[in-house]
């Protein structure tokens, strides 16, 4: 996609890691977890609350969802 952003549009592309390049910035996609690895979560910026709670319950099937089930 750089070739192209650049031909018309005229802006050099920036690197994003996780999240394809682009002219223009986008949301942070990966995020340091506990261990010190990465997770890329950029769908985290577009999920709702309805399917946060479904994923927090999945995740604490695996006891990963720490807190993600407070209400706070």
């Amino acid at each position: 996609m750089h070739v192209p952003i650049y031909i018309y549009t005229g802006k050099t592309a920036l690197r994003t890691t996780g999240r394809g390049g682009g002219a223009n910035v986008t949301p942070k996609a990966q995020h340091i977890c506990k261990d010190g690895n990465y997770v890329n979560a950029g769908i985290l910026a577009r999920i709702n609350p309805n399917q946060l709670k479904v994923l927090a319950e999945w995740m604490n099937e695996y006891g990963l969802a720490d807190d993600l089930l407070d209400e706070k």
